[in-house]
């Protein structure tokens, strides 16, 4: 018979995971505590303070907009309201956001897998986690957030057991705001469907007559994005070969980013489809909706052969957590029995710490290099934006003329953070090798600084 002292004092260890993870979270944010603006954070900038409120609204509710990533926009548009060219608090807001979706991963997996074990080992992967760290430190990541957020609050809706027609319309608006932050986001309907098909017990007719709805609307935007997308060049960013060829090697090439491995696509291909195969005989129906998510919410990049990251693994990266937890709940299942009360439950959070360590250990290893470029980086990105910050009050029309620029900073990123910073889009910003002869606003950028070389009139 169980103690009732003891039993009562085990009651705490409940609470392990969460502390285990919060603490995660925070030592991994403080890795990138001195993080900055990067360059498409300037851009952006740029274009949110041309924004007026109303325009930012009409955009969100807009199925039709062109404005870019509204829903993922709107943060930057509150930010520069809010916190102006003040950084920490930007990456605040994205770490806040990444902490709910830790959460979110968490209920998502628990909820599918029925395992609370297994679900705090999930999110603590995605907590901390190196093949998307971009995301720590590139407030330019906040789509991916915004969109990543949205698409787990999806699955977690629809994967109730009661569904009714007004939760399916509301989950199409949850949809259409998903792929308003990241485009990424269109493979929502298609999870849906494999989740109804897959893991719902009481699947009848009227499940899958509800995809219908949010699956008309995933048609209409794809075919809208491919007829937009035939006239882009080969070498465009965005340019999209949709080949069988082209299906592999991308799977291959996630594949390697994650596992950082050099494995040839052929091998990633065979590999995925036999273990595929494999849970199909076994009739691991959870198992093979998280392996199919990691397929189907790659599908809207994977074809993108001139524009792939690694922190595209964020949506996808929940089928990694769901495989990892049904993976921890056989491995309780079997050792349980073998672990009387309380060793066991001792056992098993002491193990969490240690996995908690061991990632945060992996992912500080594997981003060292990333952080120390990044750091530098940072100081010559400061350094600019202070300068530009500092200049005289300039006449209409006026050029700059800029002999060197920090790291990866073209003309376009120039004006675009001169017009943001000096709130004038009269602002011209001009890289050169030689000043001419009219040029009044002579800049030179070296060791973090920039320096003014004369003022001829």
């Amino acid at each position: 018979m169980h103690n009732p002292t003891v039993k009562l004092w085990t009651r705490h260890l409940q609470y392990v995971p969460l502390v285990g993870i919060a603490v995660l979270l925070v030592s991994t944010f403080r890795l990138y505590e001195s993080a900055y603006f990067w360059l498409d954070d300037l851009t952006s900038l740029f274009w949110v303070q041309q924004t007026s409120v109303i325009d930012m609204l009409t955009a969100l509710v807009n199925p039709a907009t062109h404005y870019f990533r509204p829903a993922g926009m709107l943060f930057y548009w509150i930010g520069l309201r809010l916190f102006g060219t003040n950084a920490l608090p930007y990456h605040v807001l994205a770490w806040l956001i990444h902490t709910v979706n830790t959460a979110l991963v968490y209920l998502v997996v628990m909820r599918i897998t029925r395992s609370r074990s297994g679900a705090a080992v999930g999110a603590m992967l995605f907590a901390s986690q190196a093949v998307f760290s971009h995301i720590y430190w590139n407030f330019g990541t906040i789509f991916e957030l915004v969109g990543g957020s949205l698409f787990f609050l999806g699955i977690l809706l629809w994967s109730s057991e009661q569904r009714s027609w007004a939760k399916v319309v509301l989950l199409s608006w949850v949809f259409i705001l998903a792929v308003k932050g990241k485009e990424m986001a269109i493979s929502l309907p298609a999870i849906w469907l494999v989740y109804d098909l897959a893991v719902r017990t009481n699947l009848k007719w009227r499940h899958a007559v509800q995809v219908v709805l949010p699956g008309s609307v995933a048609a209409l935007l794809m075919l809208k994005a491919l007829a937009e997308g035939r006239s882009t060049a080969a070498d465009a960013p965005y340019y999209m070969d949709i080949t069988g060829l082209t299906l592999g090697r991308g799977f291959g090439t996630y594949l390697n980013m994650l596992f950082s491995a050099g494995i040839r696509w052929q091998v990633w291909s065979v590999g995925f489809v036999a273990l595929l195969i494999l849970m199909a005989l076994l009739k691991m129906r959870r198992a093979i909706f998280f392996h199919l998510w990691v397929f189907t919410t790659f599908l809207p990049v994977v074809f993108l052969t001139n524009h792939r990251y690694t922190f595209y693994w964020y949506i996808p990266f929940l089928g990694v957590c769901g495989l990892t937890a049904l993976l921890v709940r056989e491995i309780i299942r079997r050792l349980q029995p073998l672990m009387p009360f309380p060793i066991g439950e001792i056992a098993a959070s002491l193990c969490f710490l240690l996995l908690c360590q061991i990632t945060f250990t992996v992912q500080e290893s594997q981003t060292a290099k990333l952080r120390i470029q990044q750091h530098e980086i940072n100081g010559e990105f400061r350094g600019l934006i202070q300068a530009l910050q500092e200049l005289p009050p300039l006449p209409s029309n006026e050029i700059l003329f800029i002999a060197s620029a920090p790291s990866y900073f073209d003309e376009e990123h120039l004006t675009s953070a001169a017009q943001m910073l000096l709130k004038r889009t009269d602002i011209t910003a001009r890289m050169v090798e030689q000043f001419p002869v009219e040029a009044r606003y002579r800049l030179r950028f070296e060791n973090s600084r920039l320096y003014r070389i004369t003022d001829s009139k």
